[in-house]
C-alpha cells in the first residue's frame, strides 16, 4: 500500500510540474498557434502573404500593439482587418486590390495620410512625365546573313589595304 501510495504522488508531481511548465496558451488553446496574441506588424505581415496585399504605415504607430489573430481562409480581407484593428486607435483605406494603408482615427492622422498621398502622386505624376517624354526607339530591321557575308567579304582589311599600297 506504501508503494502504491509512494507512485501515486510521483506521478502526481511529475504531472504537476510538466502542467506548470506548459506555455499558457497550449492550455486555453489546444490547437496551439491557431490563436495567437502577437505584434500587430506580424499580424500586417501574415495577411499581407494570404491576401497577396502590401502594406503602408508609420511602425511608431504600431509598434507596441498586441492583437489576436486567427488566420482564416473564408473571410475577405475587408472583415480580417476590421476585426483586427477593431480595439485599436487605427484604421485602413484599400487602394486598388493590393495596397493597404494604416492610419490613426485622429486630426493628425488624417494629416498624415494626406501628405502621403501627395508623396505618391508625385510619384506618379514624375512616372507619367517621364514616359511622355520618351521616344520610342524605330525597331531595326533584321538583316539577312547573306548580305552581312558579302558586306563581311567586300570590306578589307588594313593589312590587305596596305599590301594594294605596296604594290603600287
Amino acid at each position: 500500500m506504501k508503494i502504491l501510495l509512494r507512485q501515486y504522488w510521483s506521478w502526481m508531481m511529475i504531472f504537476s510540474m510538466t502542467v506548470l511548465f506548459l506555455p499558457s496558451h497550449s492550455l486555453a488553446n489546444p490547437e496551439m498557434g491557431d490563436q495567437d496574441k502577437i505584434k500587430l506588424d506580424e499580424a500586417f505581415h501574415r495577411i499581407g502573404e494570404q491576401f497577396d496585399v502590401f502594406f503602408n504605415y508609420d511602425q511608431s504607430l504600431t509598434s507596441n500593439i498586441m492583437v489576436e489573430y486567427k488566420e482564416t481562409k473564408n473571410k475577405s480581407l475587408n472583415v480580417v482587418l476590421s476585426d483586427l484593428l477593431k480595439n485599436t486607435h487605427l484604421e485602413y483605406q484599400i487602394f486598388g486590390d493590393q495596397f493597404v494603408v494604416i492610419f490613426q482615427n485622429s486630426k493628425a492622422g488624417i494629416e498624415n495620410l494626406k501628405n502621403m498621398i501627395t508623396h505618391v502622386q508625385g510619384f506618379v505624376d514624375e512616372h507619367e512625365e517621364r514616359s511622355r517624354n520618351h521616344r520610342p526607339v524605330s525597331i531595326l530591321e533584321p538583316v539577312a546573313i547573306q548580305k552581312l557575308e558579302e558586306k563581311r567579304s567586300c570590306s578589307i582589311s588594313a593589312e590587305q589595304l596596305q599590301m594594294k599600297k605596296d604594290i603600287h
